[in-house]
């Protein structure tokens, strides 16, 4: 009697065989949502995920495998949880969202152009296009004159013009009608030929 025996190959424990039955790969009894079976019950992570399963996301500030990296984004930016890239909030641009937009730039990755008039100042702010308005100058883009009576930085200062003289809006010195003079137009001016306190002297 010849007895003929062939070799039957099986996986071993925590193993099994691929759908084609050319070898045996790793089984995680439980899965690896986001990762890859590499041992019996071990996941390899994908980037941007954790735990057991590979089933975490990574928490703010961390990416990478298994959420290994810190963050380097800065001024209120989120990163990446799978690349570490920054996201930037309105006003920043940059690497890690450490620079300011230029001084005619706004906005979310500075596309906004600041549209401020009347010279305002140095642009406008970065992150909401706020114009910084020059003294006599108001509002979103610095169109408005001051209102009557008012002047300087944001107009608000009073003005002290008298006898319906007219204000600076910027720098608040009063412009005094014909019958009027002084620093605040308080004082009558004087007839044709006389001067001084009280228009006492007279012109030589």
């Amino acid at each position: 009697n010849v007895t003929k025996q062939r070799p039957v190959r099986e996986c071993c424990k925590g193993y099994t065989e691929t759908t084609k039955g050319d070898r045996c790969i790793p089984v995680c009894s439980e899965g690896c949502l986001y990762g890859t079976c590499i041992a019996p019950d071990v996941c390899e992570c994908e980037s941007g995920y954790r735990g057991s399963l590979c089933d975490t996301k990574c928490p703010s500030g961390k990416w990478g495998r298994d959420c290994k990296m810190d963050c380097k984004c800065q001024n209120g930016a989120t990163c990446d949880p799978f690349d570490g890239k920054c996201k930037c909030t309105r006003g920043w641009i940059g690497l890690y969202c450490d620079r300011k937009c230029s001084s005619n730039r706004y906005g979310q990755d500075c596309a906004e152009e600041c549209r401020c008039q009347n010279g305002g100042s140095s642009g406008c702010d970065h992150i909401t296009g706020e114009c910084q308005c020059k003294p006599g100058f108001y509002g979103d883009e610095c169109l408005k004159i001051c209102p009557e009576g008012t002047f300087g930085l944001y107009c608000t200062n009073n003005c002290t013009c008298e006898n319906n003289a007219t204000c600076n809006p910027s720098n608040g010195t009063c412009v005094c009608g014909a019958d009027w003079m002084g620093e605040t137009c308080s004082q009558r001016a004087c007839e044709d030929g006389l001067y001084g306190s009280n228009c006492t002297k007279v012109c030589e």
